[in-house]
């Protein structure tokens, strides 16, 4: 008996495979934020193996979502120290 069920990385994979067309059509440099974002959703294999969903395809997009705002988060507390750091107040930073 064999595995029925594709694994993680292999429907990352074949995500990959299928968006080859709408990736090649891509700038270089949004062909790198891309592929950025795959290299994301591979942080997340283990959860999405298994959570068992019958949509991986949503769970891998929420892996990346949830990247990025990982990576918001963190910019946002090195604005604040750096304005801290400043004595600029973090309300008066958008008329800068």
């Amino acid at each position: 008996m064999g595995r029925t069920n594709e694994t993680a990385t292999q429907l990352i994979r074949f995500q990959q495979q299928e968006l080859a067309r709408f990736f090649s059509a891509l700038r270089k440099a949004d062909q790198e934020a891309f592929a950025d974002l795959f290299a994301l959703a591979q942080f997340h294999i283990a959860p999405l193996a298994y959570s068992g969903t019958a949509e991986p395809q949503a769970i891998m997009l929420f892996a990346m979502l949830l990247e990025q705002h990982k990576l918001i988060l963190r910019q946002q507390k090195m604005i604040q120290f750096l304005l801290e750091q400043q004595g600029i107040e973090s309300d008066q930073w958008l008329d800068l």
